[in-house]
């Protein structure tokens, strides 16, 4: 590793599992300190104690505006700001719209939007008083192709990435990259599917077994693979802007 982010701070919302794991295990090679954010203490801990020093673990729930605005005012009094935000935290859950409850909708576009939205109007002032900084959004394909029972999960990614088209032009004077990700199928274990009810795990792939959905999802890649993809983008020299990284299996 070429350590090119040596002295940066890097925030990564969802950081204990999954590919915001993989994203910050990188992050540290290259030589940032990362703050993960996520609900569980123990997944974050477990995480931190994986990776060894230069990570550090901050309880809250991006959907809650004031757990954000108390956990980057902590990141700032430990690590001294943030250069880096990963807005990885994302919640995937299988509905039919007229079927779903308060709570379902209102996680999925609290988490989904307005958790990165609250994220980045912290994070802003604290990049601009380092000079600069970058903002990467992860997004999903399926937005490319809304699966049945998935529409308001696609809906939300599809309200994110305006908003990171958004942001990009709003914030380039401020020297701030924003950068979307889009995700294809990974490997490994999905932690929403753990609160999806009981046999709608089943009712969602005979849905899309019937959609013609199922043999659009392709293979899976590597978590790992795709946070190489997503921190080359910080790597890059100062001058250049990746607008959109999409990754999927060869």
């Amino acid at each position: 590793m070429s350590r090119t982010l040596e002295g940066k701070v890097a925030v990564v919302t969802g950081g204990g599992a999954g590919l915001g794991r993989e994203v910050t295990a990188q992050l540290l090679a290259e030589g940032a300190q990362v703050a993960i954010v996520g609900r569980g203490l123990e997944t974050l801990e477990g995480t931190a104690a994986a990776l060894g020093a230069g990570v550090w673990p901050v309880v809250a729930d991006v959907a809650d505006p004031a757990q954000v605005r108390q956990a980057f005012a902590a990141i700032v009094n430990h690590l001294g700001g943030v250069d880096i935000l990963v807005n990885n935290a994302a919640t995937y859950q299988a509905f039919k719209l007229d079927q779903a409850s308060d709570g379902e909708l209102i996680n999925t576009f609290g988490v989904n939007v307005l958790g990165p939205a609250w994220c980045i109007r912290e994070a802003i002032p604290l990049m601009r008083l380092r000079g600069g900084g970058d903002i990467v959004n992860v997004s999903s394909e399926s937005v490319r192709n809304p699966f049945p029972w998935l529409t308001a999960y696609a809906a939300s990614k599809g309200a994110l990435e305006t908003f990171t088209a958004g942001l990009r032009n709003e914030l380039r004077e401020d020297r701030i990259r924003v950068c979307l990700f889009r995700a294809g199928h990974m490997h490994g274990a999905n932690a929403s599917l753990a609160s999806w009810p009981a046999g709608r795990l089943d009712e969602f792939i005979d849905s899309i077994t019937r959609s013609g959905h199922l043999q659009f999802a392709g293979a899976a890649i590597s978590a790992q693979t795709a946070a190489q993809a997503l921190v080359s983008a910080l790597t890059l020299p100062r001058e250049a802007n990746i607008d959109v990284i999409e990754v999927r299996s060869a």
